[in-house]
């Protein structure tokens, strides 16, 4: 039996990903914890997509929730899938990463002229830490 795990599975592009791989006969281990829910509301949640997989794959899509940032969540994987995961953490953007422009939005304005700030940082992390995201 060939196995391929798929993080962000109920999302657009893994959603698609499942499907070609269960069309080649893979069995998918789909990962999500619906983050878009969470970052957009409801109205934004894959959630209906997962059931789609789970509905119209049956046994060829097995879902999980987990968030793969959690340590936790990577040893659920090891478990899951019965090899260790190679994880490398670096301080280093890769080349096409996104930015994350905390004190200087000059370069982000430029894309996006009329944005404006609604949260300052200290707000979006208390806001984080109080909703137990850390």
């Amino acid at each position: 039996m060939k196995k391929i795990l798929i993080t962000g599975s109920a999302g657009l592009i893994g959603s698609q990903a499942a499907k070609f791989f269960i069309e080649k006969d893979f069995t998918v281990v789909g990962i999500d914890n619906n983050m878009r829910a969470y970052f957009f509301g409801e109205e934004a949640s894959t959630k209906w997509n997962k059931e789609k997989l789970e509905t119209d794959f049956k046994d060829k899509y097995i879902h999980h929730n987990i968030d793969i940032r959690d340590k936790e969540a990577i040893a659920a994987l090891e478990k899951i899938t019965g090899k260790k995961a190679n994880v490398e953490y670096t301080d280093v953007n890769r080349e096409g990463d996104h930015i994350w422009y905390i004190s200087d939005v000059r370069k982000f304005k430029e894309h996006y002229p009329t944005w404006n700030y609604v949260y300052d940082i200290d707000k979006i992390l208390e806001e984080i830490v109080d909703k137990g995201h850390f």
